[in-house]
């Protein structure tokens, strides 16, 4: 080897053991984790990484002049909150687990950001606010990630799959949850029900399967939640009306059947309804009239047939700013129903008499229904549709006010009789 390579040699093997000397003499207790973070997310091509540049190079040992980080009196890292499209690339490593006083993370909009959450997120038992959103993290939530000094836990549009996890109740001081745009499944477990400081719960756009529980009415501090873009089923619970801090309702594009609960009148700051896409049927109901900074209102897409004509007080006041009721069993238009008095699908307050006197036997029936209560006035329409919203009976000016439905699936259907300007609702259980 010529004399050059080897003064070369010389030199750049010096350099590096001064520098790995300089870096021995980072002794800050933080300092290694982050340094892992630095190099498996690649560091070296964020958009910015003053300080942590510095630091892999052994020329700046203390974090707390880092940018994106703060510490405590104790020079202790608490807070990571970086800036959104930094530019990471890889996963954020396992040792993020030993930033032990660690309060506040936050990463956003860092589509490269891969593999999946680590289950060494639970050693953070200090995290009060947890921000890992617009990634490409995908796989489980790790279940112990919910202590119970967290409050605020922002894990929307990543790729997540597997259930919610049944520990969430550890986590008893949480009052912000969104886990909106992912992959999860499965039901919500009942556990989440008793979170009864949660004030936004963000759970759509994901692939959640079963029923709205009843004991949702047990989250009395919501203001805003949003069950959209799921694959629930059943019906809207009547609980819904204990959330009186409502102020945003959304259970848009699912599998709901059944009605609109009257209840819903009791959610007095409430401002926007979502119920479109789903398959619930029966009037839009009058109780809406009674809620005053109502503004936003969709329910397109389902199987509605009509307007309660209280809904008149709403046209009047020129309240909805923005509404929706396209694609129902019935034509339904707001404007139509604003500007026109003899618009055919409202469903009064004789609707209502005339509902209770209208009886219908025997209910459960396996071949023929009667249908008793309507005077000498003709069935116009009568429609019956099952528990998917598909129509099985469709008959105009019934002369005979016997129904044979014998060729029916056993199953619960919804009954609609038009009958004059009215529409009468009934539940039918059919069974073999």
């Amino acid at each position: 080897m010529n004399s050059f390579y080897q003064s070369t040699l010389i030199l750049l093997l010096g350099l590096s053991s001064l520098s790995t000397s300089i870096i021995a003499q980072c002794t800050h207790p933080d300092f290694n984790a982050l340094m892992k973070f630095y190099q498996s997310t690649h560091g070296e091509n964020w958009k910015t990484n003053t300080g942590w540049k510095e630091g892999a190079a052994g020329a700046n040992c203390d974090p707390c002049k880092w940018a994106f980080v703060k510490c405590n009196s104790a020079n202790r890292v608490t807070e990571l909150n970086f800036k959104s499209g930094m530019g990471m690339n890889g996963a954020i490593p396992p040792e993020i687990g030993e930033l032990t006083e660690l309060t506040f993370l936050n990463i956003n909009r860092e589509p490269n950001l891969q593999g999946t959450l680590p289950d060494e997120l639970a050693k953070l038992k200090k995290m009060k606010v947890l921000k890992i959103r617009s990634t490409g993290i995908s796989g489980p939530i790790p279940p112990d990630i919910f202590q119970p000094k967290l409050e605020q836990l922002f894990l929307s549009r990543n790729m997540l799959s597997g259930t919610i996890p049944t520990q969430i109740t550890n986590a008893t001081r949480l009052y912000l949850l969104f886990l909106n745009y992912n992959q999860l499944s499965g039901p919500i477990p009942n556990q989440l029900y008793s979170m009864t400081k949660l004030t936004d719960l963000f759970v759509n756009d994901n692939q959640l399967t079963g029923s709205i529980s009843p004991k949702i009415g047990q989250l009395r501090r919501l203001k805003r939640m949003s069950f959209g873009s799921n694959q629930f089923t059943g019906t809207i619970p009547v609980e819904i009306g204990n959330l009186s801090s409502l102020t945003a309702l959304k259970f848009d594009e699912n599998q709901l059947t059944g009605g609109i609960p009257k209840s819903i009148s009791k959610l007095k700051v409430l401002d926007e309804i979502k119920l479109n896409d789903n398959q619930l049927s029966g009037p839009i109901i009058g109780e809406l009239a009674s809620l005053s900074i109502l503004t936003q209102v969709q329910m397109q897409d389902n199987q509605f047939e009509c307007f309660d004509e209280e809904l008149k007080k709403l046209c009047a006041k020129n309240q909805l700013k923005r509404s929706s009721f396209e694609n129902n069993k019935n034509p339904l238009s707001w404007q139509d129903f604003c500007n026109n008095d003899d618009y055919p699908y409202i469903c009064n307050v004789a609707t209502l008499a005339l509902s209770d006197n209208v009886k219908i036997y025997p209910n459960p029936v396996s071949n023929s229904l009667v249908i008793e209560g309507i005077g000498d006035q003709m069935i116009k329409h009568l429609s019956m549709v099952n528990q998917l919203g598909v129509p099985v009976l469709d008959w105009y000016y019934l002369q005979d006010n016997s129904i044979d439905v014998s060729r029916l699936s056993p199953g619960l259907y919804t009954l609609s009789l038009h009958v004059n300007n009215n529409v009468i609702i009934k539940k039918v259980l059919v069974q073999k």
